[in-house]
């Protein structure tokens, strides 16, 4: 018997602390769906009971910073763009989910708990996202049954089949889905609303397009410079939010972060016959939104050195898209070197020889050019260009999907 506990009396329960959680959980929960927002003097609350977001399921467009709980799927959200759908069932999404999906924490007050008004596309998106979950249920099903007609030593061609058909589904998905986080939102709904439009991101297909890639000069001596890693971690996100977002509303695709850049491309059956005009010109912003955020970073940093922005560079020519495996991608001659030309110097646009003379197609009353060297790594120095665009002088309208889908049909 234990010592201070009498025969007749029995010992004091200690208070649970997965139920304290969970009852903290359920008040966030409840007040953030209430209201909107939550007002809490904590910091975070982990998200680690399978109730704890029963009834609620958050999504964006970033694909990149993912974290499920047993009762919902929670997508990391920027511009406190949200929305909100109801889930069916809690039951379900507990058997969807597996046990070995990592747990999110929810900090108090995020912007992510805030929930604006939903649009047709966002709906779409949550409904792809769900179609997703339930195909890998499914598939997951398939599988485990074809497991067992192997050990019974059972017919299992049937199974097979059944199983080839919900993968092909799946991968159909899963190929939409991770396209409508690089393209915009007018494109998403475009994207929805047409087979044909939709067949343009096909894998291994030729087009051509303009490539840009986005180095952070001196990226090195900047991260040695920051107070802590975190701060740098923060400053890189948050930069790397900015420049995707640029890229993507200047009707470009986003391919992807490369840890001191980015990389991205303006492909002619997307971004349309001023595909180059829209390159330069989201150059010309990123220019801008990493000066905005360097100068308003200065608490990140123990030295603010002034030498710093962005080398880009744009080359245009013929390259396949690779869409698979969760990638989006193009590969070809104008992605090399658009990266190579990259080393330019802080702040400076240069572009390639086929896309000068692209340019000089379409804009040659408009442009000024300035020719200038560049010292490529294991090839020499080298001919490129810095533009001008007389932008008022232009008049550019947005891509026309359904025509730009008729003509690359043919």
């Amino acid at each position: 018997m234990k010592k201070g506990v009498t025969k007749n009396e029995k010992p004091k329960q200690k208070r649970s602390k997965t139920t304290s959680k969970k009852r903290k959980n359920d008040q966030v929960v409840e007040q953030s769906l209430e209201t909107g927002s939550v007002t809490d003097n904590e910091t975070s609350v982990p998200i680690s009971d399978p109730e704890s977001i029963p009834f609620a399921q958050v999504v964006t467009q970033q694909p990149s910073s993912m974290y499920y709980t047993h009762g919902s799927l929670l997508d990391f959200v920027r511009n406190e763009e949200a929305y909100v759908s109801p889930i069916s069932s809690q039951e379900y999404w507990r058997n969807v989910l597996p046990d070995n999906y990592a747990y999110a924490n929810i900090p108090i007050g995020a912007n992510f708990l805030s929930f604006p008004k939903s649009d047709a596309s966002s709906e779409q998106q949550i409904n792809l996202q769900e179609e997703i979950i339930r195909l890998k249920k499914e598939f997951n099903d398939n599988l485990k049954e074809l497991e067992e007609l192997e050990k019974e030593n059972k017919d299992k061609s049937k199974a097979i089949k059944r199983l080839k058909e919900k993968q092909e589904q799946l991968l159909a998905k899963e190929k939409i889905n991770h396209i409508l986080p690089r393209i915009c939102e007018d494109a998403r709904k475009k994207l929805f609303d047409s087979e044909d439009f939709k067949s343009l991101f096909n894998d291994s297909t030729q087009c051509y397009a303009v490539v840009v890639s986005i180095d952070i000069r001196r990226s090195t001596e900047l991260m040695l410079k920051a107070r802590t890693p975190d701060l740098f971690a923060r400053f890189i996100t948050e930069l790397s939010q900015k420049l995707s977002d640029t890229i993507i509303r200047n009707y470009g695709i986003f391919d992807k972060f490369t840890g001191d850049g980015i990389l991205a491309f303006f492909p002619d059956f997307y971004s349309g016959s001023d595909s180059i005009y829209f390159a330069l010109s989201a150059a010309k912003q990123c220019h801008e939104a990493f000066n905005y955020h360097y100068n308003n970073s200065r608490e990140c940093f123990n030295v603010f050195l002034k030498n710093i922005g962005l080398g880009i560079g744009i080359d245009y020519g013929h390259v396949t898209l690779v869409n698979r495996n969760n990638e989006l991608t193009v590969v070809g001659i104008p992605v090399v070197y658009a990266c190579r030309l990259s080393n330019a110097e802080a702040g400076m646009t240069i572009i390639n020889q086929h896309a000068k003379e692209h340019l000089e197609k379409l804009y040659k009353d408009q442009i000024e050019i300035v020719e200038s060297d560049i010292n490529i790594k294991n090839e020499g120095i080298a001919i490129a260009y810095s533009i001008r665009l007389n932008e008022k002088a232009l008049k550019v309208d947005k891509p026309d999907w359904d025509k730009l889908t008729e003509e690359f049909r043919k």
